[in-house]
């Protein structure tokens, strides 16, 4: 009896200390909120554009949004949106509404998933389709959140980046 009594106040207990953790997520905005804050912070946006029955936007939100290097990376340096290209919702943007689908489209995207990035002003950076393993998304990150897409290529920030790793 003893036993059943500790077995349970210590799942109990495991219960509430797990209760009361916050989960680590990634805080989502509308596009016009999301942009909003990016010029409010001088942050830079990310869109996530994907569709609801997407194998691979699955996946990428499975294996690559929700580790929590790239959650860390989003909160700190970006501001983040997301637009289901599956929806028909609304949502206000620039004083218009128009469905998710239709702000996607704005975008020029041929398929999802696809990853946009704008600056603080709402230019695009750029646009990344498809999947990206976590390695490869939080290079992304840092090369975009850390401002090295204004001095230098993708290609040359991997290559010094490489270079830092092997000294």
């Amino acid at each position: 009896m003893a036993k059943k009594i500790a077995l349970w106040i210590i799942a109990l207990s495991v219960i509430i200390a797990f209760a009361g953790e916050k989960k680590n997520e990634i805080k989502w905005q509308t596009l016009q909120d999301g942009m909003n804050l990016a010029k409010k912070e001088n942050k830079p946006l990310y869109v996530f554009i994907f569709s609801s029955h997407c194998g691979w936007c699955r996946k990428f939100r499975r294996n690559t949004l929700s580790n929590s290097d790239i959650i860390n990376t989003l909160s700190e340096k970006f501001i983040s949106a997301k637009l289901n290209t599956s929806s028909n919702q609304k949502q206000e943007f620039n004083g218009k509404k128009a469905t998710q689908r239709q702000l996607a489209s704005m975008f020029g995207i041929r398929g999802v998933p696809t990853s946009v990035f704008m600056d603080s002003e709402g230019k695009v950076i750029t646009k990344i389709p498809g999947y990206a393993p976590p390695e490869t998304f939080e290079n992304i990150l840092r090369y975009i959140g850390e401002g090295w897409y204004n001095d230098m290529s993708y290609q040359e920030f991997i290559e010094s980046e490489n270079l830092l790793k092997n000294k």
